[in-house]
């Protein structure tokens, strides 16, 4: 017995010391092992949590609220690829570097685009498996071979798929480097992707009735699908000039247009937004933090239209990425929008906080400076995307 109580005893001091060797091990691994300090404050988190019901319906409430450890401490950076003078192509090329499509991000769309790689890439993004890539030259380094994969984008955004209206667009025109008609294809490609983006974001949160109601009261097209009578109207490729910007894509008032089915869904997205915000701010039993010394007015939160006079300072959608997500937003370089240039910088900061948080960004810091209603709608649907 006394042999074998020595041998038991040796072998749990043996199994100790191993399990206190792996331990010792693990513990250098950042992160793998709590350290007292993280245990102290997950506890205090713990113990809050359960004492206050506020933050419980938050979680509940706001499910894509995160911690600074999520951003790893860091606020969201003033974007710094919106420059250019030409309008269109400014806003095309924020718009395909915010599709998250793989390998693309661009800084000219013109020079870049010349090859037919972009082009493809983005199709393929907008319609997956609308590219056979089999045909695609992946590294092309002569004018042949970049000739050959702008010829593939005419053919394919020709084809089934999109139906596209592109008269006289050739793949020598894109590969050569033609502005007008490199933005006449890269805005048929934003704007079929607006109208699917758009309808995704109505079918995953309010359900089809909401579109069908809307589509109800539309003028329905002559022939052909919705989508492309949307597509194939009037005025689709487009303009270099930055005059009447996106005029085109809704028409004007003088001119028959197919409606998208997304016409008269602005009140739910409007509902959705209000609402979003004033649960954020139940939740946290305050406003937004907001520029500094800034005092949020009651009607500053909320909205009626996608006109308000308000939305030019953006503060309303920085209440609203507040209310989806409240650390991201660097409060410091937000301003009270009481100047022109100060709208502007509070409108492309919106942007970029917007984008930095995963939304599909549309339109530019102008069109919200200048209460595009359409294009401030594509923002606040963007930011709706995020949480379905």
């Amino acid at each position: 017995n006394a042999a074998t109580g020595g041998s038991d005893i040796s072998s749990s001091w043996f199994a100790n010391a191993r399990f206190v060797a792996l331990a010792q091990i693990f513990m250098e691994v950042p992160g793998f092992w709590p350290t007292a300090l993280e245990e102290e404050t997950q506890g205090k988190e713990a113990s809050s949590t359960a004492s206050s019901p506020s933050s419980i319906d938050r979680k509940k409430r706001l499910p894509a609220a995160s911690s600074s450890k999520k951003w790893g401490g860091k606020r969201v950076a003033l974007m710094d690829d919106d420059k250019g003078e030409n309008r269109l192509e400014r806003a095309f090329r924020m718009w395909i570097n915010s599709i998250n499509a793989k390998g693309v991000y661009i800084h000219n769309l013109f020079t870049d685009c010349r090859d037919g790689l972009v082009l493809l890439k983005v199709l393929d993004k907008i319609v997956p498996g609308s590219v056979p890539w089999r045909r695609v030259e992946k590294k092309p380094t002569n004018r042949f071979q970049k000739l050959g994969n702008c010829n593939l984008v005419v053919s394919i955004a020709k084809g089934p798929s999109f139906n596209f209206s592109l008269v006289s667009v050739g793949g020598d025109n894109l590969a050569g480097g033609n502005k007008k008609l490199t933005l006449a294809v890269v805005w048929q490609m934003m704007r079929f992707h607006l109208v699917d983006f758009l309808q995704s974001v109505f079918d995953s949160k309010f359900g089809k009735s909401v579109a069908a109601a809307a589509a109800a009261v539309s003028p329905k097209p002559e022939e052909g699908s919705l989508r492309r009578s949307s597509v194939n109207s009037k005025g689709s490729q487009g303009s270099s000039s930055g005059t009447g910007f996106f005029s085109a894509k809704f028409g004007k008032k003088k001119k028959k247009r197919a409606k998208t089915v997304l016409e008269g869904g602005d009140e739910a997205i409007i509902e959705w937004a209000n609402t979003t915000i004033a649960k954020a701010r139940i939740a946290a039993g305050q406003n937004p933090p907001g520029p500094e010394g800034y005092e949020w007015a009651e009607n500053c939160t909320v909205i009626r239209t996608f006109r308000d006079e308000h939305l030019a300072t953006s503060l309303y959608l920085f209440a609203l990425l507040w209310a989806v997500d409240p650390y991201p937003v660097d409060w410091s370089i937000v301003t009270a929008g009481k100047t022109k240039e100060d709208r502007l910088l509070n409108a492309r900061y919106a942007i970029s906080v917007a984008r930095k948080l995963g939304a599909t960004i549309f339109l530019l810091p102008e069109d919200i400076t200048e209460r595009n209603p359409k294009m401030v709608m594509t923002f606040v649907g963007a930011v709706l995307a995020l949480t379905t």
